[in-house]
């Protein structure tokens, strides 16, 4: 009897091992494509206390280096880092390091290839209704506005106008050139000085200030930079004005 029961606990140790292991529930992780970031510019920005940011290590134990606001640089890595998203960077001096990515503004991608760059059939592409005004410059009294005033339209021979928008002194020198796409301001703007000095540089992005706006002073110097983005402004060089001292009051019976 006793080797008939040893006989049955075997079979069921054997019945046991036998099973398929049980498979568990995973759950599948979606790991941000950083990949899709590298190549990239950016633009480094300026806080309310200082106007460098430290390049570290990608351990964060040692400091490579600084990077000012103002500067852009290529992304060369873009990675998680101890729970924050940081970008590999290189600056002016040619230091390499990682910074937090919420310090960088993108600008734009590096130019295409030329393969990315070769023009489509013309059974490919698609032709908007203001082609025939790709490159074209206009003056801005012969523009048709419409919309609202901080965001208007811009229109010529009652199309959508895509080119540059222009003005002159009444000298007939260069005021102002806006590029202009779909009727929006987009692209780089450029005003000048009655002598013919940089006055500002920026960019627009349809219809609304985006990116780095330079504040230029005499002999086309940089003054300060603005950085706009969407249309509001999240800082800038500019230092703020000095307080003027104080002027007393004269006491009666000083006079």
């Amino acid at each position: 009897m006793k080797k008939l029961l040893f006989l049955f606990a075997l079979s069921l140790v054997a019945c046991s091992n036998n099973e398929e292991p049980q498979q568990q529930n995973t759950k599948e992780v979606v790991v941000p494509n950083y990949d899709s970031l590298v190549g990239k510019k950016v633009l480094i920005l300026k806080a309310d206390d200082w106007n460098d940011w430290s390049m570290w290590n990608e351990e964060r134990t040692k400091v490579q280096g600084h990077i000012y606001a103002g500067e852009t640089s290529t992304i060369i890595v873009a990675k998680d880092i101890q729970g924050v998203l940081r970008y590999e960077v290189t600056n002016s001096e040619g230091q390499t390091g990682f910074i937090q990515a919420d310090v960088c503004s993108l600008i734009e991608q590096d130019p295409p290839t030329a393969k990315e760059a070769e023009v489509k059939s013309e059974s490919e592409a698609v032709i908007p209704n203001d082609d025939h005004l790709k490159g074209k410059k206009v003056l801005y009294d012969e523009m048709a506005i419409k919309g609202f005033k901080d965001n208007p339209t811009y229109y010529f021979e009652s199309r959508l106008f895509s080119g540059v928008m222009f003005d002159v002194f009444p000298d007939g020198h260069s005021s102002w050139e806006y590029s202009v796409k779909n009727g929006k301001l987009d692209g780089l703007a450029i005003d000048w000085w009655p002598n013919g000095e940089l006055r500002s540089e920026k960019y627009f992005k349809e219809g609304k200030l985006d990116g780095a706006e330079k504040i230029y002073g005499y002999n086309n110097s940089i003054s300060y930079i603005n950085y706009w983005r969407n249309g509001r402004m999240i800082s800038t060089t500019q230092e703020p004005p000095k307080e003027l001292p104080a002027i007393e009051e004269p006491i009666e019976g000083d006079i």
